[in-house]
């Protein structure tokens, strides 16, 4: 137990003084005095180790270390992924780069930085040097600090990527690692017309390996193909560990079902886990209190997301919140794939999981559906299951979508437009065709509860009845009274006694009262409905006719 920490880096014996035996027996009133019979033994040992050296004998070189992060502490899981990555790096018949994808909030950044500090350990000649890419200012200072640690003779600003690009190749640099940590930016590494693609600037050694970490699988595979690692999110066991170790030792709970529910809440993202336990510490709450303020509304949840948090083993000049994090990315698609946003709004206004992939709208082609989806895919926002028939968005990141439209000022707007394109793609309610409205009904739903959308708007009406409809021919006619209720209410306020609008709606609430057995209810409103039908529309009308049947039924 002594030797640990230490034995791994250092050849050692340790001599120990006993002054208990077993749990019984304790006595520490001896603690010194074993202490010193160990030091004088340890003495008497060392006058037998022999002293001479060899002096000729050489001093293994060190290798350079640029890496910004001290080793983090609470890092835990991932290790067939770390295993997997450093044979790659010491098999010089393996390509020498790699990418990690994976959702912002995944952990790309920590395995790097474990992997890093695991090289250091069992590799100390290889140098390894770590080059954020948040931004190109970042990118070129960063790189601009790595030339002048090499030490390259006749540095200058303007030509440092080449220079440092120029020494990495060459025989001379040795064995390296070169880690560049959020290369997101397509623009900046493939795409830019202004200068030169980073790309070109990367260095080509066998000795060497480049590890970029990016949100960006698309691009990820432009760098690196094939040799992307796709992140997944963690076991239950692992986030659980990260979210105690991330706690106060009196801050965690023995209720074991509090952390594995609130590790499902989070979806066992790193970053959210880590955030949440930042909160619960600054702000002495327990994971049981913390799950309530998650079970609240949404507008709470999305708060929580958004909290900012110190974080030693981040970027300072980066926001650290998960919300925050989804943000960079949101604007980087606004930009580069407009179509591909409005999928994404679209999207945040209807049920996150199994959604049918014909709700959603056409564009002008196939092809042009395919890449803005497959560009959400690219950045982990949405995945396809189901042979590609159905297409799920990840809790958080839905939320979070919520919330930058939200705060754009553009939740309502986009809610409509869901509304209105939702009854484009809506499937026939013909009762042969149950299975495609069944797939359909909870985006619906969803949508249909949105605050943003105002009772009265002629596209939620035509949703909600075309809804009300399916639910009641499935027999769910709670669900359907719910909807019906609230535009009936909203009509008979609005609309005069005998207006279409308004008996169509006690049309639907007569048939759901029916179906309840509130005879009396029914009576009610089918009374009026053919009152009405018999003034305007006359005594044999066919419609006069169907609801004086539907009131024969009743009685």
């Amino acid at each position: 137990m002594e030797a640990a920490g230490i034995m791994n880096h250092l050849p050692c014996l340790v001599v120990r003084g006993i002054c208990d035996y077993c749990d019984a027996h304790k006595n520490k009133e001896w603690q010194r005095y074993a202490a010193l019979v160990a030091a004088i033994y340890a003495k008497i040992l060392l006058s037998f180790v022999p002293t001479t050296q060899n002096l000729n004998k050489q001093v293994p070189k060190t290798g350079t270390w640029m890496v910004p992060f001290d080793r983090n502490p609470r890092f835990l899981g991932r290790a067939d992924l770390i295993n997997q990555l450093e044979t790659q790096i010491a098999s010089n018949n393996r390509a020498r780069k790699a990418a990690i994808s994976g959702l912002g909030g995944m952990g790309k950044t920590q395995i790097a930085l474990e992997l890093a500090h695991r090289m250091r350990d069992k590799y100390p000649e290889r140098s390894i040097f770590w080059i954020p890419s948040t931004s190109t200012e970042a990118f070129e200072q960063a790189v601009l600090n790595l030339g002048q640690l090499l030490e390259l003779p006749d540095l200058t600003a303007a030509d440092t990527k080449s220079q440092v690009q120029t020494y990495l190749s060459s025989e001379k640099a040795g064995s390296w690692l070169l880690i560049i940590d959020n290369a997101d930016d397509p623009d900046m590494w493939v795409g830019s017309t202004d200068s030169p693609p980073l790309k070109d600037f990367l260095p080509r050694n066998r000795n060497g390996f480049v590890l970029f970490t990016t949100r960006n699988k698309r691009l990820a595979s432009q760098l690196v193909s094939p040799d992307v690692i796709t992140l997944s999110e963690m076991n239950d066991q692992t986030a659980v560990g990260l979210l105690r170790e991330s706690l106060l030792k009196k801050d965690i709970t023995d209720d074991d079902e509090a952390i594995t529910t609130l590790v499902h809440q989070l979806c066992g993202l790193p970053l959210a886990l880590v955030q949440a336990a930042s909160f619960m510490k600054e702000n002495s709450v327990s994971p049981e209190e913390y799950l309530s303020l998650l079970d609240t509304q949404e507008e709470s949840l999305i708060d929580l997301l958004s909290e900012n948090f110190e974080d030693e083993f981040r970027y300072r000049d980066t926001e650290n919140p998960i919300a925050a994090t989804w943000l960079v990315s949101f604007q980087q698609i606004q930009k580069s794939d407009p179509l591909a946003a409005d999928y994404l709004s679209y999207i945040a206004c209807i049920d996150p999981r199994d959604i049918p992939i014909t709700l959603i709208p056409p564009s002008h082609s196939v092809l042009e559906t395919q890449k803005s989806l497959g560009t959400l895919k690219a950045h982990s926002f949405i995945t396809a299951h189901t042979n590609n028939r159905f297409l799920s968005m990840h809790r958080l990141v839905h939320l979070a979508t919520r919330n930058w439209l939200a705060r754009e000022d553009l939740l309502p707007a986009r809610t409509k437009l869901a509304t209105d394109l939702f009854n484009s793609v809506f499937p026939s309610t013909d009762l042969i065709n149950r299975r495609p409205w069944r797939e359909c009904l909870p985006h619906a739903q969803y949508l249909l509860g949105c605050q943003e959308l105002n009772v009265g708007d002629k596209d939620k009406d035509l949703l909600a009845f075309r809804v009300s409809y399916c639910l009641i021919h499935d027999g769910r006619y709670n669900e359907a009274g719910m909807i019906c209720q609230q535009i009936f209410e909203a009509r008979r306020q609005q609309l005069d006694s005998h207006d279409e609008g308004l008996l169509l709606s006690m049309g639907y609430m007569s048939t759901i009262y029916k179906e309840q057995e509130r005879w009396d209810k029914a009576e009610e409103l089918l009374v009026h409905i053919v009152d009405s039908q018999r003034t305007f529309l006359g005594d044999e009308h066919p419609e006069t006719l169907t609801s004086k049947g539907n009131l024969a039924m009743a009685y």
